[in-house]
């Protein structure tokens, strides 16, 4: 069989009928799309990994900064129960009292206590 010339080849194109598509394929597609509701429970958006890592960062530290469970200065110890038999004595809720900022150390024995100027460490080397 001798291959086809140019003019030959583009009558065949123009007298050819391409075939119906079959039956299955005429599927509709309106109602697929989920909706608003139903895409914030299942939906994604793609986010580059640096920006991701920056929001991560930024959501630590303020974490950190605001929204750790830090206790009340001058706050007295919750009590925690060892069994259930044991009642919870929570203190009772009023303003927190005025404290008297006071330059005497807090107990004698670190009454002549002074942080070290110049800290100069020594390596031992360990002996066997």
């Amino acid at each position: 069989m001798e291959p086809f010339d140019e003019k030959e080849l583009s009558s065949l194109l123009q007298r050819w009928k391409a075939p119906a598509a079959p039956a299955s394929l005429n599927v509709s597609t309106v109602g697929l799309r989920p909706s608003r509701w139903q895409w914030l429970w299942t939906g994604s958006i793609r986010v580059p990994v640096p920006v991701g890592m920056i929001v991560v960062f930024v959501a630590a530290v303020f974490w950190i900064a605001f929204g750790g469970s830090h206790p009340q200065p001058g706050a007295p110890p919750v009590a925690v129960p060892n069994n259930a038999a044991t009642p919870v004595v929570e203190p009772p809720v009023s303003a927190p009292p005025e404290v008297a900022v006071s330059r005497q150390p807090a107990s004698p024995a670190l009454a002549g206590f002074r942080p070290v100027s110049q800290l100069e460490p020594k390596i031992i080397k360990e002996q066997r």
